[in-house]
């Protein structure tokens, strides 16, 4: 009798841990931030263009799948340490490369100038001013203006939001503010500004890609990656996706 009830005590005991483990195993926690729509912004449909393609994708990986949604240099940095599988959307950096895995390509952006609607200067060589002020939101990566800085043509005033830039770029304070013209002009709106006070200089300063970033520190982020790559480009191929983005960018 003893050892019978030893034996069912086993049985149990083993099905827990079975089930725990196979909790930890499916449960995929994936971070992003606020106040980058059309991309990502809790406040937008569903979330943001990219957050409706990572659930698209997240179905086809093998279990269960959660996103939440914190500032973005606390999600990158809890993201590094393992405390979360991914976070997106981020273009590549040197400095990102060291600490994360990359993704294929999730979306593709041109980075362009906006300036202000009365503002007829020709920003095609920014060596002819002595001196032009941009805005970016802090944490966000400087790449497609870095030959300007290094020339010292442009300096950057960092502000809390790109919403806080495009208004500042309205009062005249800063003269120039680089963005994808979907995040910009969602932006403006989001402020609440006139998007008749703002126009986009012709000239693409660059065309980046973006991408979810994996933790190297995460002990199944390797073999995440390998499955979430696989059911990327089989969603990037189908019709959904076009509609995707359609729906959010047209």
């Amino acid at each position: 009798m003893f050892s019978r009830i030893i034996f069912i005590w086993i049985l149990i005991f083993s099905g827990w841990l079975s089930a725990n483990e196979s909790t930890a195993r499916s449960e995929w926690v994936i971070v992003t931030g606020p106040d980058f729509p059309p991309y990502t912004d809790p406040d937008y449909p569903s979330g943001g263009l990219l957050v409706k393609l990572i659930d698209m994708v997240m179905v086809k990986v093998e279990g269960e799948y959660s996103l939440k949604w914190l500032p973005w240099r606390r999600g990158y940095l809890e993201t590094i340490e393992g405390k979360y599988i991914a976070t997106f959307p981020y273009v590549h950096t040197p400095e990102r490369a060291e600490h994360l895995l990359y993704s294929e390509l999730i979306i593709g952006v041109e980075e362009r100038l906006f300036i202000r609607a009365d503002d007829h200067r020709d920003y095609h060589q920014f060596e002819q001013f002595e001196k032009v002020t941009g805005c970016k939101p802090i944490g966000y990566n400087v790449n497609a203006v870095q030959d300007f800085l290094d020339s010292a043509s442009l300096e950057i005033l960092w502000a809390d939001k790109l919403e806080t830039c495009f208004l500042l770029l309205s009062q005249g304070r800063v003269d120039l503010v680089d963005m994808d013209k979907y995040v910009g002009y969602a932006s403006i709106k989001k402020a609440g500004l006139p998007t008749g006070d703002f126009k986009i200089h012709e000239r693409i300063l660059l065309t980046q890609t973006m991408h979810l970033l994996v933790s190297k520190e995460h002990p199944k982020g390797n073999a995440f990656l390998k499955r979430f790559n696989a059911s990327l480009h089989e969603v990037r191929q189908s019709n959904a996706y076009q509609s995707l983005l359609k729906e959010y960018l047209e």
